[in-house]
């Protein structure tokens, strides 16, 4: 088939028989005197296969090297071992080589992998083999040069897609060694002891009468004082101002979804962890023993008075002179029950309250009933952050009927005596206007700045359940602040066991109740489930650890495969080299024979040959571009190759 003379880069037109020869039989060869006469000279014949002493070393190295992809399937091995465990110096030393991977498997994976592909067609070149298959073999030695020739041969069979799908694991199994490990908190969980204040403590209220509400003053007054001042943030928090933790009003509160009807006053009520969560006071309840560091559960008992009020009204009220204080409490009926009468569960309760229209005697009047409640807390603590979680009405046994008449005393004694606990020595209420607690209660806000004469607050204007919330607020705040005062300010005892110690104070011989010698706790007992960090632990990513190993595998497959197949086959490694063109080349007749050679011993031989790509029908009308030897040319017919010009 004739192909037409075209300028250069034009497909050539193979060289008649006769041309070919004569420029074969023209050609310089290089002298032997250059060369070796011994038996391993190029012109020597060799065995092929033959197993020699340094074939035997070669086959060793390259054994040697082969096995080394098998570091990759035991690092892999030895990261997933060290899941679960803690930091080591092994875990350090692992850590240290994953990330030396990304940049190893690359270069040992185009070693191999490209060796891999260069013995397959070697050894099927030997056998029979397709050029265009041939040429994708040896040129697939990256994914980009795989990708290549999938593009220059028009060509994407399977045997295409395969290779770039091998060429693609090289950066996949290089970047999965970066995230098989990883390090996380190791956690250690344990039990430890907690102490609570009791609501035993509460049976020791400090007000048994006038003359201790005078000689405590400066105890309870500044607590309570001080809470009610606090800023509206302290306040709307889950501990008060000495880290004490708050109880909610468990009556706001909606039972669990989980909760059945037998569940009953038991079931537990979740506390919202979102907007303002109503707390029955502004002091909460002490607790010692809760770990430093780390996250603590328990469930503590605690007390509080629960306040519902049926109305809230302004009316006419004689006696408008004889009020000293700008509010009054009190308990109806007044009397407390008589010697063999036990106190009722809830009491009913006054508020009485100046309003601003004095000249009119008119004054707020609310109506409330008043009643304890014993709740149970779960209390979750992140360090010594804590807040009640979920809250049910107390399933614990005690002898509430002491409990009951203890505390009724106290609350008959204690609640009355607020007005006059907060009263200035005035002989007037007319010149003072409303004390800091009314104002709380009508607006929080208003609890600062100066009150003018004159000035009172309209309590009347609440709704009734609001009054009662604000009421029930400060109620359980003054109540808190009479009794275990000392233990409020966070300076309670380290020493868990002293706790045993601490006991109540027992009865004073007061109305219905009488010291018969019993006493209890004033500390209560529970254990926290608690848990504190360890340092660091391994964590491992499984499906990284597979990839990791399936792409160590191949690789290792393919070093092995390489290995077999270039011992198997017999031709020489010539594919690829570019000292293969001065095979069988009239225009690079190095020297006769050698056809046994393989690529790099043919290049080593012909090291200093010069070589190029040149016009080597200079003298024609037409040139042909040849791989020849540079300046070895007795006709004088090889140039180099230019522009313009023609060749075939």
């Amino acid at each position: 088939m004739a192909y037409t003379p075209v300028v250069l880069d034009s497909t050539a037109d193979p060289l008649d028989a006769g041309k070919k020869q004569q420029i074969f039989s023209s050609a310089t060869e290089i002298s032997n005197s250059s060369l070796s006469s011994s038996p391993s000279s190029p012109t020597s014949p060799r065995v092929l296969g033959k197993l020699t002493k340094w074939r035997m070393v070669q086959l060793i190295l390259h054994a040697i090297v082969t096995l080394s992809p098998l570091l990759f399937i035991v690092l892999a091995i030895l990261a997933a071992t060290r899941d679960g465990k803690s930091m080591s110096r092994l875990g350090t030393n692992i850590e240290r080589a994953l990330l030396l991977s990304p940049t190893v498997f690359p270069v040992l994976f185009a070693m191999f992998m490209g060796r891999f592909f260069r013995t397959i067609a070697a050894y099927k070149a030997e056998r029979g083999i397709r050029l265009s298959t041939l040429e994708r073999l040896i040129g697939c030695h990256s994914f980009m040069a795989a990708v290549e020739r999938q593009v220059e041969f028009h060509t994407l069979d399977l045997l295409g897609l395969v290779i770039v799908l091998i060429w693609v694991l090289s950066p996949i199994g290089g970047q999965s060694a970066l995230r098989i490990l990883r390090k996380t908190p190791q956690t250690v969980y344990y039990d430890a002891d907690v102490r609570y204040l009791s609501p035993w403590a509460a049976v020791d209220q400090g007000l048994a009468g006038a003359s201790n509400m005078n000689s405590q003053r400066m105890s309870y007054v500044p607590l309570f004082m001080a809470s009610i001042m606090s800023a509206k943030t302290q306040q709307d928090s889950s501990m008060d101002l000495w880290g004490n933790i708050k109880i909610p009003v468990i009556r706001s509160l909606e039972p669990l979804a989980s909760a059945t009807a037998m569940d009953g006053v038991g079931a537990w009520r979740k506390v919202p962890q979102t907007g303002t969560v109503p707390y029955s006071s502004l002091i909460g309840i002490p607790v010692a023993g809760i770990p430093l560091e780390g996250s603590s559960n328990f469930t503590m008992e605690s007390m509080y008075w629960d306040v519902n009020c049926s109305s809230n009204y302004v009316t006419n009220l004689d006696g408008l002179e004889s009020f000293k204080t700008s509010f009054r409490l009190g308990f109806l009926p007044i009397q407390e029950p008589k010697a063999g009468e036990e106190f009722p569960r809830s009491w009913n309760i006054s508020f009485i309250s100046l309003t601003g229209d004095r000249d009119a005697q008119k004054m707020a009047v609310s109506n409330c009933t008043v009643a304890y409640e014993i709740v149970e807390s779960k209390t979750q603590c992140n360090g010594r952050s804590c807040h009640v979680d979920s809250m049910r009405f107390s399933t614990n046994t005690f002898n509430e009927s002491r409990y009951r008449n203890n505390i009724g005393h106290e609350a008959h004694v204690a609640f009355p005596s607020l007005p006059a606990s907060l009263a200035f020595n005035q002989g007037s209420s007319q010149s003072r206007g409303s004390s800091p607690v009314e104002r709380w209660m009508n607006d929080s806000s208003r609890v600062y700045g100066t009150n003018f004469n004159n000035d009172y607050e309209n309590l009347w204007q609440l709704k009734p359940d609001a009054f009662a919330k604000r009421l029930g607020v400060v109620l359980n705040t003054f109540w808190q602040s009479t009794y275990a005062a000392k233990y409020l300010g966070g300076n309670l005892p380290t020493d868990l066991a002293s706790y045993n110690n601490l006991t109540t104070e027992g009865n004073a011989l007061i109305g219905a109740v009488a010291d018969d010698g019993w006493r209890e706790q004033l500390f209560g007992l529970t254990s926290a489930r608690a848990a504190r960090p360890n340092g660091d632990k391994y964590h491992c990513n499984w499906t990284w650890v597979f990839i990791f190993l399936l792409t160590s595998a191949v690789l290792q497959l393919a070093a092995l495969g390489g290995l077999v197949l270039k011992y198997l086959t017999l031709a020489p490694d010539i594919l690829g080299y570019v000292s293969s063109y001065t095979r069988d080349n009239p225009h690079a007749a190095v020297f006769p024979g050698g056809s046994h050679l393989d690529g790099p011993e043919r290049a080593r031989k012909l090291k200093n040959v010069v070589v190029r790509l040149a016009d080597v029908r200079g003298d024609a009308d037409v040139g042909h571009i040849a791989f020849a030897v540079k300046d070895v040319d007795p006709n004088g017919s090889q140039r180099r190759v230019t522009k313009g010009r023609l060749y075939d």
